[in-house]
């Protein structure tokens, strides 16, 4: 077992420059992403080979089955392992990063990979919240009762808030990747008071890559572009936790 040497110290790196700097928006002067980008490489990697097999294969199976309810089956089964693969993939670069774990070793823990794919899919179902409020509003029909009618759009307006709200919680993935008890949600709210415009922002930034890989089908290759994806996702993926790393170290460490 490494040892766990990911302390508030060790985000404390030398300040990026020059082109770098533009990421400082999401990981502050900590300099994680580049600092570490040979480590990176190779990991992302290993990922996107793993996301591509697992879609080429299911996708394939599903569309040679006519039976819609075995389809729907194969493509939840495959959203399930690619989030598990993402949950992997966080758990190795955070060893590699913050616990100075070799990229030959692989120690990857069940019991961990089972809770933060718990927690990915939780952070996930906040965004179904506001697309199934988008959709009951647009659809919705007029009644007569304006109170009814106020009640219900301040339900589903709430609803639709829901992954501002979890976003406060980013850290907690790193509290888990680092084995450490998750602060209680009194202690999010409190930490991350008057933070919410930071965190936002890291976000609008961490999204840009694979945002602008999605929207532009650029290959005419279908496995290029699926590969560009996956890889996209992976930088996502390695900014999120250290995003999260970066949380943890300013807003929860005791002064």
């Amino acid at each position: 077992m490494v040892k766990n040497t990911a302390k508030k110290e060790d985000c404390q790196n030398k300040k990026s420059s020059g082109f770098r700097s533009f990421f400082n928006v999401v990981i502050g002067d900590y300099d994680i992403f580049f600092a570490n980008i040979i480590k990176f490489l190779p990991i992302s990697v290993l990922f996107v080979c793993a996301c591509m097999i697992l879609k080429t294969g299911f996708v394939s199976v599903a569309e040679s089955i006519e039976n819609e309810v075995v389809q729907t089956v194969m493509l939840l089964v495959l959203a399930v392992l690619l989030v598990a693969a993402a949950g992997v993939f966080m758990q190795k670069w955070y060893n590699v990063v913050f616990k100075g774990e070799p990229l030959k070793k692989f120690d990857i823990s069940l019991k961990k990979q089972v809770k933060i794919t718990g927690l990915i899919f939780a952070f996930l179902s906040t965004l179904g919240f506001t697309a199934f409020s988008a959709v009951k509003l647009y659809n919705r029909v007029p009644t007569p009762d304006w109170k009814f009618e106020l009640a219900y759009f301040m339900f589903f307006a709430l609803l639709a808030l829901a992954p501002f709200i979890a976003i406060r919680f980013s850290a907690w993935f790193a509290f888990l990747l680092n084995d450490e008890k998750l602060p209680g949600a009194k202690e999010v709210f409190a930490a991350t008071e008057s933070k919410m415009r930071a965190i936002i922002f890291a976000y609008i930034v961490m999204f840009v890559l694979p945002m602008l890989i999605e929207a532009n089908t650029f290959v005419a290759n279908d496995y290029v572009t699926s590969f560009l994806r996956c890889f996209g996702w992976s930088a996502f993926l390695a900014l999120f936790v250290a995003e999260t790393q970066i949380q943890k170290c300013e807003f929860f460490s005791k002064k």
